[in-house]
């Protein structure tokens, strides 16, 4: 399949293989010590968000061999699939002031029944609002677990090492599908304007 953008929306098929995925995903069942309740804006709400997350960081990454042999991959497709982006929207992404990767971002598992339920962006509170792109990359091929973004009227299918970036503002407020029978995994995250001190990640 072809790379494909719909209204800012970069959907790039086959961005990972799929032998790749199955490893982050028992890196993900073989950490359970890692593992925590997803939060959303700062704490925890599983009436709009339910899952189970491992939260990284990538100016720790290179320190532990397991992460960074088992990430490689993953993020080695986001710095060919932003440069991709960058491309495509080059007049426009030009003209911002100097932004690049957030230095954290997350693993989430959705069991069965389990998603983010509400529509949000990802910049439409002041402690996020220097984020201006997301990525996410779905690890495992789920029917009914695309995320649908609601102005593009679009839904973006759920397939293993499939990758796609947005914007992160309110323009694209997006959710995800919430499947009955199946655990979906992504990897998930952002880029910032990077002069911002976020007291978070301190």
């Amino acid at each position: 399949m072809k790379d494909q953008y719909v209204d800012f929306i970069g959907i790039y098929p086959d961005a990972v293989d799929e032998e790749s995925c199955k490893k982050l995903i028992e890196y993900f069942e073989n950490h359970p010590e890692l593992q925590s309740d997803g939060e959303v804006g700062g704490g925890l709400n599983k009436e709009s968000k339910d899952s189970c997350d491992i939260v990284f960081r990538y100016d720790k990454i290179e320190q532990d061999s397991e992460q960074h042999q088992v990430l490689h991959p993953a993020l080695s497709a986001l710095e060919e699939k932003i440069l991709l982006y960058r491309e495509r929207y080059h007049k426009s992404l030009s003209t911002m002031y100097y932004w690049g990767i957030e230095n954290t971002f997350r693993f989430q598992r959705y069991l069965p029944g389990q998603g983010y339920y509400t529509w949000h962006a990802e910049s439409t509170h002041p402690s996020v609002m220097d984020r201006k792109l997301v990525w996410m990359l779905y690890l495992n091929t789920v029917e009914n677990a695309g995320t649908m973004f609601y102005n593009q009227e679009l839904i973006t299918d759920c397939d293993s090492g499939s990758m796609i970036i947005w914007p992160a503002d309110w323009t694209h407020i997006h959710k995800g599908e919430t499947d009955q029978q199946e655990a979906k995994y992504i990897l998930t995250g952002w880029f910032k304007f990077l002069d911002y001190e976020d007291p978070q990640e301190s």
